[in-house]
This record gives structure tokens, sequence and C-alpha cells, in this order.
């Protein structure tokens, strides 16, 4: 569908209406707003990116605004004590975070929910990130008056390790990704499921983590009962294959013998 921008109101939300059509809608996409001025067309076929639709309606442009001189004061703010804390650079982090933070408190003026099913594999990979993003979300709320929740922890998390590592967050989501997929074997074979079962799984997964970090730093496993163990667990055997193929084929670390037979005991304990 094409449109006509009536009003650009922000970066993430522009007021629109069918081209050839007097009527209007609010059209909600990260960055849709930019640079758009009044008469330029658009179209709700953006790639890959997720357009929200809403029928305008009386007030509803009231309710997409907020203060936002406010809004770059906290963040900031923000970016200041995380480069003080671990010595990110600002100018690496303090635009992305301010899209990213913009955007959330506009879904959430539209009642959208902010979205994180990774929210797991965040706090395992990136804990020093998690943790001050814990602080952060805290200082909007006190700040702003918003609660962003706790998905958007996670979400903010990614922002800081992106920033601190210097690299793009595809490669960030690299790891995030593989992990969640070990998380879906596990919780499909092993039936993980409820909060009991989820705290096995972040063990897991924390270990899973550190045996990665050793081998990426060239340390090295023994077993020396590993024939043993692949004999008298040989469905958690099964399962640390099944992963270990999926860790060589997403990042490149193979594991040898040892590497599995620890893995083979690591899911043993929640088998």
């Amino acid at each position: 569908m094409e449109y006509q921008v009536v009003k650009a109101i922000n970066n993430n939300v522009i007021l629109a209406k069918e081209v050839g059509s007097s009527e209007q809608v609010m059209l909600m996409s990260k960055g849709i707003g930019f640079h758009r001025k009044s008469g330029d067309s658009i179209s709700d076929q953006m790639g890959s990116q997720e357009i929200f639709k809403f029928w305008n309606k009386p007030n509803m442009i009231s309710h997409t605004s907020y203060d936002f001189n406010q809004l770059e004061q906290v963040v900031r703010q923000i970016v200041e004590q995380v480069h003080q804390r671990m010595g990110v650079e600002p100018d690496l982090l303090y635009q992305p975070l301010l899209d990213h933070i913009s955007f959330s408190l506009d879904r959430i003026n539209f009642g959208l929910p902010l979205d994180n099913p990774y929210g797991t594999e965040i706090s395992v990979l990136y804990s020093m990130e998690y943790s001050f993003a814990k602080l952060a979300v805290e200082h909007i709320r006190k700040e702003l008056g918003v609660d962003l929740g706790e998905n958007e922890v996670g979400l903010m998390a990614l922002h800081f390790n992106t920033a601190r590592k210097r690299r793009t967050m595809s490669v960030t989501m690299e790891r995030v990704n593989l992990f969640n997929a070990i998380s879906t074997i596990l919780e499909e074979q092993l039936e993980l499921y409820g909060q009991e079962r989820e705290l096995e799984l972040r063990i897991f997964l924390l270990s899973l983590n550190n045996m990665l970090h050793r081998c990426s730093n060239g340390e090295v496993y023994l077993m020396p009962c590993k024939r043993q163990v692949f004999v008298s667990m040989k469905e958690s055997y099964e399962i640390a294959k099944e992963i270990s193929t999926l860790i060589e084929a997403k990042i490149g670390i193979h594991l040898n013998d040892d590497c599995i037979a620890y893995l083979t005991v690591e899911v043993q304990k929640i088998v």
C-alpha cells in the first residue's frame, strides 16, 4: 500500500493517508519518520522491517508525544555510566541506544508489547551488560515515569555489548541465536518446561558458555573416563553430540571427545 506523509510525529511514527484518499492512519516502524516531510511518498512494504498501522483517532497524536529533550538527557546519563563502568565509547552507543529506547517508548504508547524471546540466553552470555541494563531500565522509570519491563533489559544489554565489543548487532546475536537453538533442543528432548526446569536450563547454559570460553582461549578439557560416560549416558551423549555439531556449524568451534563427554555429564544432570 502506498501512502503520503501528512506529518512526521517523530523518528518512529508518522501520520499518513492513503494515496487518493483523505482517510488518515498512523504508521509506526523504527526510523520510519527520519527525515520525512509532508507530501513524501512511503510504502508499508519495507522488506523485513515490521510496520504497525493504526487508524487515526482523536487525541492519538498526543499519546505518541513525549519530551524528547528529556529522553536525550536520560540516555546521555546512561551512556556516561556505561562508559565509566564498562569502558564503552559514548559515540558508539549514544545514537543506537537513543533510537532503540525512543522506539520502545512509542511501542508502549501504542500498547504494543516489547517482545524478547532471548532473555535467558542474553543474561547468560552478557551477564555484565544485563546487570547494568537493569539499572538503566530503573533509571528510565524514575526519570521518565515509564516502566519498560524485564524484556527491555535484555534488548538494552545487546546494545551495550555491541558497543563494548565494537561490532555489529548481527554478530552480537550470533551466539544468542546459537544458545536459543540449544535451548530448544533441550526443551524439546528433555521437556524442560516450567520455572524449575528453566533454572536447570540456565545452569546448563552457564556451564556451556564457560566451556566455550575456555576452548576459545586454547584450554584443554580432559575427561579420563569419557568412554564410560558415553556408554552409561547414551541418551545424554546423543544430545551432547547434536549440540556439538550445531556449535561447530554456527560458530566454528570444534568440540573433541573430552568436551563432548563434559557436555554429556552436564546434560545428564537435567535428564
